[in-house]
């Protein structure tokens, strides 16, 4: 089970969100998405109930929990350790981590028409997102006066709120995982 500290996580699922719904902002907004997990949040980030669960359904022996920023971090340490844990003997197949897929960080706006904002549009995402797709490939129509930025990162005061929901649990996974989480940010 590979996680990944729940503010980098739920943000990276966001931009996701943003960029792949086309504008899915507008109807499920991120504090609705990520709230508090015992009033209206969707989705909960304590790693430890899906550990729990993995366990029970396999066995703690034959569970493996590693954080993501590990893999960023000590590549090769995270590969030894999969590898281990499989029980490879011999060489280790260590993957080459050169080579970053996801290059840019510079879509931190999304950039949407202005159609997207009227009631019609939400009713028919299909329309919305062929409207969308048409004026992004169209750019003498895609004007400024045409295009309403969205911010893709959300309040700072409610992301610190939103980490400090899940100290306690990170602290019970790092002493379950071995591995010091608060170097990574946890």
């Amino acid at each position: 089970f590979i996680f990944r500290q729940q503010t980098h996580w739920a943000l990276s699922l966001w931009r996701q969100f943003l960029l792949a719904e086309d504008r899915f902002a507008r109807f499920v907004p991120f504090e609705d998405l990520f709230g508090d997990s015992h009033v209206s949040g969707i989705i909960d980030l304590d790693w430890n109930l899906y550990i729990d669960s993995m366990e029970e359904r396999f066995g703690p022996q034959n569970v493996l929990a590693l954080p993501y920023e590990l893999l960023k971090s000590d590549p090769d340490n995270f590969f030894q350790t999969i590898n281990v844990f499989l029980g490879f003997d011999g060489d280790f197949l260590i993957p080459d981590a050169r080579t970053r897929e996801n290059i840019t960080r510079a879509d931190m706006l999304y950039k949407g028409s202005v159609l997207d904002s009227y009631a019609l549009m939400s009713k028919f995402p299909k329309l919305r997102r062929n409207v969308h797709k048409t004026l992004k490939n169209m750019p003498v129509i895609f004007k400024k006066n045409l295009v309403i930025e969205y911010p893709l990162t959300k309040n700072e005061d409610y992301l610190h709120i939103f980490q400090n929901r899940f100290r306690h649990s990170n602290t019970v996974l790092m002493d379950r995982i071995g591995y010091d989480l608060r170097s990574y940010g946890y």
